[in-house]
């Protein structure tokens, strides 16, 4: 089956089984840098107070096709069992309206600004370099997983915000409700196996390990590991999820650095996870965050945007 037959038939498949206590919703989901992604929510229809889950279909599709064990009904099966399954939180009107509980909940996100211009035309944002802070809050937190509505110029006027103000609050809540995560590279290296003790390489995300390579923005991180270090950084955005940070001695690379970047996003990094093509500097004195260029460099200067 070509996908746009194959999600239609999985719709219907999953419509037999749940029926008539479920309604089953195929949905078409605009994601990040412009991408579309197909999925499915179950939708009961005896409690309407309740939150809309989506599983998506991609996955389900490709090994569909590459699996010759993994048939038609097959997909169906675990979809059924894994919508049927999901801890769907009660949907509570007031948490969705009440700019004050909203308040709480704000948190910013980082994206790549070029590849979302679209989007970014409908909400508030904030540039930075190449990239642009966006701003949603969290709807639903079931442990590791959590949902969030996405901010928009809209919504920012019926709540009364101003794009400095929700920054201002996002600023405060984010690193409290998306706590910093700072993880050594070696510890995923053998200790017998580790070469440069000195040479020490960072992921940076948050403890959801979704959507953290805001964490890049919080105040003291890049501040506090390059005073560890001892040395400038360079930060290698391996993808919206998270960063890579890296000692700068003076002996890099930067058109290898970028190269790689370039390589894994056109070869591992799914295309609505991409957030940049570009490698960014950190300067331990100047406290300044900018594209990393031989010859020429754009600045972020921190105290700017903490204003």
């Amino acid at each position: 089956m070509k996908y746009n037959e194959f999600i239609e038939a999985v719709r219907m498949g999953l419509s037999a089984k749940l029926e008539p206590y479920y309604e089953v919703v195929l949905k078409k989901v605009a994601k990040n840098n412009g991408i579309y992604r197909y999925g499915l929510s179950v939708l009961s229809k005896e409690n309407t107070k309740k939150i809309s889950r989506i599983v998506y279909l991609e996955d389900f599709y490709r090994e569909y096709e590459d699996n010759v064990e993994y048939n038609f009904e097959n997909v169906v099966t675990e979809l059924y069992h894994i919508l049927k399954d999901l801890d769907y939180p009660h949907f509570n009107q007031v948490d969705y309206t009440d700019i004050d509980r909203i308040k709480a909940k704000i948190i910013f996100e980082l994206v790549n600004y070029d590849m979302n211009k679209l989007r970014l035309s409908e909400r508030p944002f904030i540039k930075i370099m190449d990239l642009a802070v966006i701003f949603a809050y969290i709807a639903t937190d079931v442990g590791k997983d959590f949902g969030v509505v996405h901010i928009t110029n809209e919504m920012a006027e019926q709540f009364g915000l101003t794009c400095e103000k929700i920054w201002n609050i996002a600023k405060e809540n984010t690193p409290k409700l998306l706590k910093a995560e700072i993880i050594p590279m070696s510890s995923f290296i053998p200790s017998n196996e580790r070469y440069d003790e000195e040479e020490e390489m960072y992921i940076i995300c948050n403890d959801k390990k979704s959507s953290g390579a805001g964490v890049i923005l919080y105040d003291k991180i890049l501040e506090e590991l390059s005073s560890k270090l001892k040395s400038d950084l360079y930060i290698l955005p391996s993808s919206i999820h998270e960063t890579i940070v890296i000692s700068n001695k003076g002996d890099k690379d930067i058109s290898a650095l970028r190269d790689m970047v370039k390589n894994i996003n056109n070869t591992v990094v799914s295309a609505e996870d991409i957030l940049s093509d570009n490698i960014y500097h950190y300067s331990m004195r100047d406290k300044k965050i900018e594209i990393a260029y031989k010859n020429t460099t754009f600045m972020y200067e921190r105290s700017r945007i903490n204003q």
